[in-house]
């Protein structure tokens, strides 16, 4: 068995940047409610890149379906919701009751919010994907705007139907504590029927935000502008077609061009998907194109970062792409995943559920089941049909995630430049930003390099630090020999030319039976307050991080984690330690690591 032995360092060499940017780079999902290692809410942090999975010990909530995540400058969490209640950093409760209505048996009319609160004075989280939504206020440093639907109990087969919209308003202060403003305001109409699905885009002028929530049986759609002047109603507009009385979930392409929704029919066989052209001057949405599958509840939607091609599922069981260029979308679709049977623990099939469309330019594809630990990857999704390299069950994340999808809009959209709407003179700072893995497991030397960067680049260099460059976003190279590169990227528009480096280390495979074959790294070394440990092999793994001091008295165990992952240890003394790594099947490796200044 052969397996590749690769490793690198990050260092940025960025420019300045705006704050904002860092919005959406870490989310939450998972729950937990103990110290019992079984559990834990995660944090899937995109940070480097790379998606890397931390455990929040500490942090006792839950998400399900129903979840949004903003973070600070720094890009780690700042506020996340379950449509239940808000959460803060450092484990803060900012509201435990929004939404919130008592239940009323007098008139047997069960409370949506009861429904889903635990008798252990426990708030499961509304099982709503795209339920919520977080989002900055335009004029305001510091102040947040969550908003989420609120559902009520009707005596017909779906039983609870969202009847209107409702925000909270909340303020960081500088000690890092909040201070909840307001909760529970409507925003918009009532007593009408509502899709499931709020999404958001940046307005056109890089500030403002237009804010989405589509009528069921209708072909209206209400339309909210949050401005400076606050949450503003624009009424309810015409999206050219009927959506029909069903239930479902949307998504908004990275550039906010499109908005793609889907809806499962109840008692039918039918899945209808619509696709919408976005306005990001007006908000208007312009019907494009629709199709039907056949169906199943909460079928996941993602666009590849290209926004060439549209991913979505059918029964749960199969993966199609879809042209977003063809005349005819419906018609373009073409398979690229079947389920393959495999089944978590007794009872949980890792079929194909929501997806998260999110910063390091993959999809991830959440199973259907609640109580799963794993997640589906579409390596490639700018690459057509199969090539778009789907990995079923690839990510073992250990821990149950509760079927979370988190419902992030994208931060890092600037303004249109030139548009009748780019009135505030803001600009779009060109940003770099990218990833490297292995092109094909056999050939270590060639490296497919992604390019993740925003905020509108126009031109791309690249330095291999081998006498090589490309002028392409995301080139693949074939390295000359085995050896340390330090590799750079430069993008550049009118307004900012900016650079990031990564040392790259590449090494020849090796077999796990030759004696040269370490199967982790740890970097950097010595570290300071966080230690990054990095599986060689294709994909994810798991394994158990041991720590120890040189007299062998244990200082962390985090018991069995997905790997790679990084470790955040400011609080550990400066000193000496050995890290061992503790694989599923008991082998170990066992590695010297020196905590610095």
């Amino acid at each position: 068995m052969k397996k590749n032995v690769i490793f690198f360092w990050l260092c940025s060499m960025a420019f300045s940047h705006a704050t904002s940017q860092k919005e959406g780079d870490s989310w939450i999902i998972g729950y937990s409610r103990s110290t019992n290692p079984n559990y834990s809410v995660l944090k899937l942090d995109f940070k480097s890149g790379n998606m890397v999975v931390k455990r929040m010990p500490g942090e006792y909530s839950q998400t399900a379906e129903t979840c949004s995540t903003i973070c600070d400058d720094d890009g780690n969490p700042l506020i996340w919701t379950n449509g239940m209640l808000i959460r803060g950093s450092g484990f803060q409760m900012i509201e435990d009751t929004i939404s919130y209505v008592p239940d009323d048996w007098d008139n047997i009319k069960p409370s949506f919010w009861q429904w889903w609160y635990s008798e252990y004075d426990f708030a499961y989280g509304f099982p709503i994907p795209n339920g919520a939504i977080i989002l900055p206020d335009p004029g305001e440093t510091g102040i947040y705007h969550v908003i989420y639907q609120f559902s009520e109990w009707f005596d017909d087969p779906l039983g609870f139907h969202c009847t209107k919209w409702l925000t909270a308003s909340i303020h960081l202060n500088p000690d890092s504590t909040f201070t909840l403003l307001s909760k529970d305001v409507q925003i918009g109409v009532s007593d009408i029927f509502f899709q499931a699905p709020v999404k958001a885009v940046r307005h056109a002028n890089g500030r403002d935000w237009w804010i989405y929530m589509l009528l069921r049986g209708s072909n209206q759609y209400q339309l909210i502008l949050l401005d400076p002047s606050g949450i503003n109603f624009m009424g309810l507009l015409d999206s050219g077609i009927n959506m029909p009385q069903a239930l479902g979930l949307a998504t908004i392409s990275p550039s906010g061009k499109y908005m793609a929704v889907g809806v499962a029919v109840l008692n039918s066989n039918a899945q209808h998907v619509f696709i919408y052209e976005i306005d990001r001057c007006s908000g208007s949405l312009a019907f494009r194109d629709s199709f039907s599958l056949v169906t199943q509840l909460w079928p996941g939607f993602g666009f590849s970062s290209n926004e060439k091609y549209l991913y979505t599922s059918s029964e749960s069981r199969y993966l199609w792409q879809f042209d977003m260029e063809a005349s005819d979308i419906g018609a373009s679709r073409v398979l690229v995943g079947e389920y393959d049977g495999f089944v978590h623990g007794s009872n949980s099939p890792t079929t194909f559920g929501p997806i998260m469309q999110t910063p390091d330019g993959r999809l991830y594809v959440v199973p259907t089941t609640a109580s799963n630990e794993y997640l589906h990857v579409i390596d490639r999704p700018d690459e057509p049909g199969t090539a778009c390299k789907l990995k079923q069950h690839a990510i073992n994340l250990t821990v149950p995630q509760g079927r979370s999808a988190p419902n992030v809009p994208n931060y890092r959209l600037g303004p249109i430049d030139g548009s009748p709407c780019d009135t505030l003179g803001l600009n779009n700072l060109a940003t770099s930003r990218w990833r490297w893995e292995v092109d094909e497991p056999h050939d270590p030397l060639t490296i497919r390099f992604t390019d993740l960067s925003f905020y509108e680049p126009d031109t791309w260099e690249w330095d291999f630090d081998d006498d090589q460059d490309a002028d392409i976003p995301s080139p693949i190279h074939t390295f000359p020999d085995y050896g340390l590169y330090h590799v750079c990227q430069t993008v550049e528009n009118q307004y900012q030319r900016d650079s990031t480096c990564q040392w790259i280390e590449l090494m020849p495979n090796v077999s796990v039976d030759d004696p040269r074959y370490v199967p982790f790294s740890v970097t950097p070394n010595p570290f300071t307050n966080e230690l990054r440990i990095t599986h060689h092999g294709d994909g994810f793994t798991t394994g158990e991080v041991i720590i120890t001091d040189l007299q062998g008295t244990e200082v962390l165990n985090t018991g069995r984690i997905p790997l790679p992952i990084t470790l955040e240890l400011d609080n550990l003394p400066v000193g000496m330690y050995i890290c061992t790594v503790r694989e599923a099947d008991g082998r170990m490796t066992s590695m010297k690591v020196v905590k610095g200044e």
